[in-house]
Parts: C-alpha cells; structure tokens; sequence
C-alpha cells in the first residue's frame, strides 16, 4: 500500500485537479483505489462525485459499470459516496445498458440494491432484457452474478425469458463450487421453479 503522506499528496492533488478530470480518468482513479482497498478523504472523493455527476454521459456502459463496482466496494470499506453520484449513475445506466456485457449486467445489479438509492424496477427490468439477450455467454460465474443480483435488489420475480435462459444455459455449462452455492441460495431465495438446475447445483455443492 501507499504510505501515508503519498496518500495525502494524492488527495490533495485530487481537490486541486478535480475539475480536470474527465469521465475515464474518474473511473480509472476510483477503481485504483478500490483495487488497492483502500479510500480517498471524503472531500477527494466528494470532488470526484461531483465532477463525475457533471461528465457522467460520456462514461458509456464501461465506464458506468466501472463506476458503480468501484463505488461499491469502498463503501464495503467505510466510505460514502453521496446519494447524488448513484441516482445519475443508475440513470446513465438505464441509457447505456443495451452496450454491457453479462458480468457487468449482474455486478451493476449488486452493486446498486446495496447503494443508498434502490433502482427502479424499469432499470432492474432493462438489465434482465440484456442478461437474456446475453444468454449465450452465460457461464457459472456470470448466472451466479446474475441471480445474486436479482436478490440484491429484492427482484424476486424474474422476467420468465430470463429464468428460461438461466434454466437452459445453467445445466450444460461448467461450474465452480461457490458459483454453485451462489446461484443455488439465490434461487432458493427467489423460489424459482428449476429442479433440473437446482439439482445439478445441490449436487456440486454436496460435491466438496
């Protein structure tokens, strides 16, 4: 990690700089943070916001999807992101979700039913058309994102497209132990009727 007084120098720079920044330099900054797990001042990252709040239709799907899991995990590390960034975030993603890829799909889902401001159903709704457009790259890690998701933001009645695709996709593809203990406490969770699916994914579980 950084020391200390680098640290300050960056967050320094970052109030002195911030209305410099542009979009990608705004998601490259905080995804270096919260890849090092560590967290900018609260003015740092307010500037941050607050600039990203004003360049926030040229971040595209990338760069929202960047944003959204970047915030997400420093607040699983104590900081706050104000209500401000996330509302224009969820609104930035209801115009760019067609151009997201599936991981990013799920990842946006979790990241947002743990924000401070809850999607809208018709975001959550778009999000799920694209996941099952997707459905032929779903994988293990990308159906368990996916569900986990969708329990994240209390959607316990997927779209039947989607859940078909799941269903489908879901008993051919490989899976890893915790993607299957994901995706089986997921389903369980929202009651969805798959026993072939569900029965595979208890096997693999019961399986370790």
């Amino acid at each position: 990690l950084p020391p200390p007084e680098l640290r300050d120098k960056v967050n320094a720079r970052i109030l002195a700089t911030s209305h410099d920044f542009s979009a990608q330099a705004i998601a490259n900054t905080l995804q270096a943070y919260s890849v090092m797990g560590i967290i900018p001042s609260d003015t740092a990252l307010e500037a941050l916001c607050d600039r990203a709040v004003l360049t926030s239709g040229s971040f595209g799907a990338m760069g929202v999807c960047m944003m959204i899991r970047s915030l997400d995990v420093l607040q699983v590390l104590g900081s706050k992101p104000h209500h401000r960034i996330w509302s224009e975030l969820a609104r930035q993603a209801q115009t760019s979700y067609n151009d997201m890829h599936l991981l990013g799909v799920g990842q946006t889902l979790i990241a947002l039913g743990r924000s401070p401001t809850k999607p809208k159903d018709m975001l959550v709704e778009s999000l799920c058309e694209r996941a099952a457009e997707l459905r032929g790259d779903m994988d293990g890690l990308n159906i368990a994102t996916l569900l986990k998701g969708l329990v994240s933001v209390g959607f316990v009645s997927p779209p039947e497209e989607l859940m078909e695709a799941v269903s489908e996709r879901g008993v051919v593809v490989e899976w890893q132990v915790e993607d299957a203990r994901v995706a089986l406490q997921a389903l369980g969770s929202m009651g969805v009727d798959s026993p072939q699916l569900m029965d595979l994914l208890q096997t693999k579980v019961e399986g370790t």
